[in-house]
């Protein structure tokens, strides 16, 4: 190690640090010094510390520091970190961390971009990921409490799931955390326990972009809040064991209460991905769509370059030929290099043509979603995601990120030797060449909005599918008047697995049927009650209504449309399609996609991807365009 700097920090001074260059492969590491004076870890006005130089590959040990950052003083220090390193110090030994804001010059935007593409494996060398929440709040103890009571409820062998995920024991955690609105209101330890694990998923830290990396490549992570220290494992696994119970209350209040908490889909994601991470099982473009729901970040690049170590830096070793079926996002990841000097605009075009060029597919429109239009939002071709727009108008993807897909409309249109370009061609416009063939034009859009199952009072609320039914019918009817009676209706049937998009919202092996007949989901759909039946009274009506409540979640702000075609195919896209948009299928694209020719003709912007019933099955796009010349699709 070689010392670089010595000094104190303050929360005001006149002087700024001045960094000296870091040699190639090295890293900063922030040597804390001990505090002097009282027992009070946080008495001292002033903070002694070194930071010093160290190579990458031989750090000696260290511990990362994740945090909030907060708003920046004169040194680079901010109010967060000023009281993280006070709480922080030994009384009687130095403490070695890894802090971004000290250790990476934020203002050499060169020396930034090298560091950041370090980050996933700064993380992971650490002897622990140290995770400072702030100072704790009124009842905090409960948590540390519930841990130690906890941890000793289960014998060791069974402590640990897969992937090192901590197990907990479900009846002593229903026990604490009450099964019934009735323990909170009558239990004044039950409502304080469920009243501190909200303070504690709504703290900032669970929302920011950068923790999902510094959490998720970390061996060893350990949760800091005020005095108490508490395993990051045994954290979500508390959160996502008391959810459980919370779903099966006597009422779902406190299951959207949780659910609801701006942490709980970071930590839920967090606890998942972890075992994930280690068996090089994640999607990088799955874990941006994620992040992009439910994170934030000071710097819209990092919507992109704070995920860069998903999958890296693990046990998996890529080119070892046991791991030959790991997902080529490692490859896509591999590909991207942080440039602080590049534009939003350009990060964003350059993530989806490298996931197009090294997937050789159009995946990349399944995170393509419509977005309100507000200042100063970037401009984009069509076929890009924004990764920082957060402005939902339609609800979540039909086909979700990170359930495995069910339909593959097209195999021939992926097929090896099918002839297509990816790159787009050399224009200021951005414009993607692409081929497939034309399914036909959307005749009619269904003035029928869906609400979202999970807050809606009844599915027959949600969906009203008896309304949708006589309504497309009666369209249906006045395009083929002269067919005799009853031969031109659509089933119910039809009309609810279009809805459910196959099953697209739930999660399940590939391809596979979903577990309930479309006869079954219906008769559970009638016989729903407008409360829920106790148990034993209903178990399987009541069973399918909760698969039907998460499939049919994907028709929220969506719109069910008809095409023109001879046997007018029914559909469902995004409600922002309109009369006379293109339903195409395209070369690489696993699902029909929905373009809108611009002016002038002959380019086309992609609205997003669809599901038309009856057009999902491979086999059947195959012998409808076998032997056709494809069309020439241009998007921008």
């Amino acid at each position: 190690m070689s010392l670089k700097w010595f000094g104190i920090l303050q929360r005001t001074s006149s002087t700024r640090y001045h960094y000296q260059p870091l040699k190639e492969g090295d890293i900063r590491v922030l040597r804390l010094l001990p505090f002097h004076g009282t027992d009070d870890v946080t008495s001292d006005t002033e903070i002694q510390c070194e930071v010093i130089h160290v190579p990458l590959q031989d750090p000696a040990d260290y511990e990362a520091l994740s945090y909030v950052w907060g708003l920046p003083k004169i040194l680079p220090v901010t109010e967060s970190l000023w009281v993280a390193l006070r709480h922080l110090r030994y009384k009687d030994q130095d403490r070695y961390l890894w802090v971004d804001q000290i250790c990476i010059n934020q203002e050499d935007t060169a020396e930034k971009s090298s560091q950041v593409g370090c980050m996933g494996e700064i993380y992971s060398k650490a002897t622990c990921t140290v995770v400072w929440l702030g100072p704790k709040g009124p009842d905090a103890a409960l948590l540390q409490d519930m841990y130690t009571e906890l941890s000793q409820s289960l014998p060791d062998s069974e402590r640990r799931g897969p992937g090192g995920v901590q197990m907990l024991d479900q009846k002593t955690l229903a026990a604490m955390m009450g099964d019934s609105n009735w323990d909170e209101n009558n239990n004044k330890t039950v409502f304080k326990r469920r009243n501190i694990l909200l303070q504690f998923l709504n703290l900032p830290w669970f929302t920011r972009a950068w923790v999902y990396q510094e959490v998720v490549t970390a061996p060893k992570v350990d949760v800091v809040w005020g005095t108490i220290v508490l395993p990051f494992d045994f954290v979500t696994g508390l959160v996502v064991s008391a959810y459980g119970i919370a779903r099966g209350s006597d009422d779902r209040r406190w299951h959207r209460r949780i659910k609801s908490t701006t942490g709980f889909a970071p930590l839920r994601a967090m606890f998942h991905d972890r075992t994930a991470h280690r068996n090089g099982e994640l999607d990088f473009l799955n874990v941006l769509w994620h992040a992009r729901k439910h994170l934030s970040a000071g710097n819209d690049r990092d919507y992109v370059y704070a995920f860069l170590a998903v999958n890296k830096y693990t046990v998996k070793d890529r080119t070892h030929p046991s791991n030959t079926g790991l997902n080529n996002s490692l490859l896509l990841q591999d590909r991207i290099l942080p440039d602080y000097d590049a534009t939003v605009e350009h990060v964003y075009t350059h993530l989806a043509l490298t996931a197009i060029n090294t997937t050789r597919t159009l995946d990349i429109f399944q995170y393509i979603v419509p977005t309100k239009r507000v200042p100063g939002n970037y401009s984009l071709p069509s076929w890009v995601p924004n990764w920082a727009d957060k402005h939902f108008v339609c609800g979540s993807p039909i086909f979700v990120p990170g359930v495995p897909w069910k339909t593959n409309a097209s195999p021939i249109l992926q097929s090896s030797d099918t002839t297509w370009t990816p790159s787009p061609t050399p224009s200021p416009l951005h414009v993607l060449p692409t081929s497939g063939f034309t399914l036909g034009r959307v005749e009619t859009v269904l003035e029928h909005s869906f609400k979202h199952t999970y807050f809606a009072s009844t599915l027959k609320n949600a969906l009203r599918l008896d309304d949708l039914t006589t309504l497309i019918n009666t369209h249906h009817h006045q395009q083929s008047p002269f067919s005799p009676s009853g031969t031109n209706q659509i089933p119910r049937s039809t009309i609810l697995e279009t809805i459910l998009a196959a099953g697209s919202f739930t999660p399940g092996p590939s391809h596979s049927q979903t577990p309930y007949t479309t006869p079954h989901l219906l008769a559970a759909y009638d016989t729903e009650r407008e409360t829920i039946p106790p148990p034993g009274e209903d178990d399987a009506g009541e069973a399918a209504r909760n698969w039907l409540r998460q499939a049919a979640e994907v028709a929220a702000g969506k719109r069910v449309f008809l095409l023109d075609t001879t046997d007018q195919m029914v559909g469902m896209g995004f409600s922002t399609l309109r009369v006379g948009d293109l339903v195409a299928f395209l070369f690489g694209c696993r699902a029909p996609v929905v373009l809108r020719m611009e002016r002038g003709g002959g380019m086309y912007t992609v609205v997003g991807l669809c599901f038309v019933h009856g057009c999902m099955d491979g086999v059947e796009m195959e012998a409808r365009w076998r032997g056709r010349v494809p069309e020439r699709f241009l998007l921008v």
